[in-house]
Formats: C-alpha cells, structure tokens, sequence
C-alpha cells in the first residue's frame, strides 16, 4: 500500500483535505500525516490473509462469473485481433498491388490505428466534412495503406475495395 498525503500547513482552510491514495482499497491502516513534509510510506501485506477475500468480496468471485468474464474478454480479444489483421491484409494487398508504398508501416500500426478509429477519435464517414471530426495526421506518406485501410473498413464511401 502506498499512502501520499499532503502537509496540513499547505492547504488553505476553505480547501477539503486530501484523500489519500491507497493501492489495496482492503487495507484498514489509517494513512499517516506529517505536519512539515509530504510522506511516503510503504506497507506491504501478505496475499495469503485471510482478510483479502471477506465473505462480500467471495460472492463476487465465483467460477462462474469468472469463466464468464474469460470468455467475454477471449471473445473481444479475438475480435480486435482479427480487425488488426484485416487491417493489415487490406494495407498489404494494396501496397502489392500498387507495386508502391511500404508494407512494415501498416503492419506494425495496425493495432495502432485500430485503437485511434475505433475508441479515440471522433467522426461521421456519413458526413466527412463535419467541422468537429477529429483528424488523423500519417507524416509518413509510405504508409499511406494503413490510413486507406481504415477509412475503408469505417465505411467511408470514397474508399473501395477496387480503389485499394
């Protein structure tokens, strides 16, 4: 457990006072304040108490909701894994059809871009003029594939499959 607080000299009176950070929320230690300097104090705790599981937290873990959320994450996992392959087969072909470009840059962002377009940016393939889009900037214009790719798997009309 690490605790971090701050000097009570420091905070003005209208100020709440700082929470303490805690690592292990199970711990039941009261964090420690100086008056002159912030302070850094380290606990460490065995995993084997029998403090770690309680009878609240053990409903929670059951095999079943743990075989469920295994397989959920497997599911979602194998899901981003093959969005970034086809990001990459896309960008491939096109750069060998094209007989131009270079295939390394597409194929090491991939996973990259996928996580940039599909939870990050903001933007409408529908309407590909709004103001408020976000915009994606590849300096690298060898790798220009990998931006085609993605364009075309979000559904923007101007990128086709024959256009790849």
């Amino acid at each position: 457990m690490i605790i971090f607080s701050a000097p009570k000299s420091t905070m003005a009176a209208s100020s709440s006072p700082i929470q303490p950070l805690l690592c292990n929320p199970i711990s039941t230690t009261k964090p420690q304040i100086s008056n002159h300097h912030p302070t850094l104090n380290f606990t460490f705790t065995s995993g084997s108490t029998s403090s770690a599981l309680t009878p609240a937290r053990r409903k929670w873990f059951t095999r079943a909701t743990v075989k469920s959320a295994a397989k959920t994450v497997d599911t979602e996992s194998q899901l981003v894994e093959e969005s970034v392959n086809t990001i990459r087969f896309l960008a491939v072909d096109a750069v060998e059809k094209a007989n131009s470009g270079h295939p390394g840059l597409p194929m090491g962002c991939a996973p990259l871009g996928h996580i940039l377009f599909d939870e990050v940016m903001k933007y409408n393939p529908k309407n590909p003029y709004w103001f408020n889009r976000d915009r994606f900037v590849l300096s690298a214009g060898h790798g220009c594939m990998l931006h085609y790719a993605l364009l075309h798997l979000d559904g923007y009309d101007s990128v086709q499959v024959c256009s790849l």
